[in-house]
């Protein structure tokens, strides 16, 4: 199977896994897993969206399935994966430019701090689709 990190998620031959932020391993052909790390800004006590996850094949319609979870919970705050639709968004020159606009049920990873918190966090989250594609995104997080 040829797999290509993009700028947006992990491409497979049939399916992506749709993120908001950027992959820093790009174009490694042979680069079936990855693991990542972000650095995140939010308010203390406030809810902030840090991510999207979706997979669609190449005809837009969703991929079988994608699980998303949390592997290392936040030590001075909570995270939660909500099921949500989304819109589709992809990159030149990703053949999925077509689903352009078009909506897919996805999810999203909340984070909230204590209320009154100021410092860093961390929490892990994992992406494992069903071409056996795995993901690992690390979160640094700073409460302001």
């Amino acid at each position: 199977m040829l797999i290509f990190i993009t700028s947006l998620g992990f491409v497979s031959n049939n399916c992506i896994a749709q993120t908001s932020d950027t992959v820093r391993n790009q174009n490694l052909p042979n680069n079936i897993n990855s693991e990542t790390s972000y650095e995140k800004f939010t308010i203390s006590g406030r809810k902030s969206t840090f991510d999207q996850f979706y997979a669609a094949k190449l005809n837009c319609s969703p991929t079988d399935w994608m699980e998303v979870s949390i592997a290392t919970e936040p030590q001075h705050g909570s995270a939660k994966i909500i099921e949500q639709q989304l819109i589709m968004t992809y990159a030149s020159p990703n053949p999925r430019t077509s689903c352009n606009g078009k909506s897919i049920l996805g999810k999203v990873l909340e984070y909230s701090s204590e209320k009154g918190y100021k410092g860093e966090d961390y929490m892990t989250v994992e992406v494992i689709n069903d071409t056996g594609q795995m993901i690992k995104r690390t979160y640094k997080i700073t409460v302001k």
